[in-house]
């Protein structure tokens, strides 16, 4: 069964872990220096990615809509099944590392395993 998370496009991500954490009091995990990922205490947990390096890390000429929706598997053979269901729908594979899918309004999609980040 797979968990559902958000990753929202910031311009900067260590202002936007400061505001999350000093002004909301939640709490910042799985960090790296592109990303992190925002437990609040609910069932309400996202992500943070900056925008300039989502552009280049996926190689896409235009910044995403909006934020991103993350699929988080438990397993890489549940993962597996989803990722063949998306291709069938529609959605195009981006030639990056990792699994990440766009749709035809240049929505992006991300398909990863709990535990892992950008």
């Amino acid at each position: 069964m797979r968990d559902y998370s958000y990753t929202l496009l910031v311009d900067n991500l260590k202002e936007s872990e400061k505001f999350y954490k000093e002004k909301l009091g939640w709490t910042i995990t799985l960090k790296n220096e592109h990303y992190a990922f925002v437990e609040t205490g609910s069932p309400l947990n996202f992500g943070l990615v900056e925008k300039e390096f989502i552009v280049n890390y996926l190689k896409i000429s235009e910044i995403p809509r909006g934020s991103f929706v993350t699929w988080l598997y438990k397993s890489i053979e549940e993962l597996e099944v989803d990722k063949i269901i998306v291709m069938k729908n529609g959605l195009k594979k981006l030639e990056v590392e990792g699994c990440f899918f766009a749709d035809s309004k240049n929505n992006i999609w991300e398909l990863r395993l709990e535990g892992e980040s950008i």
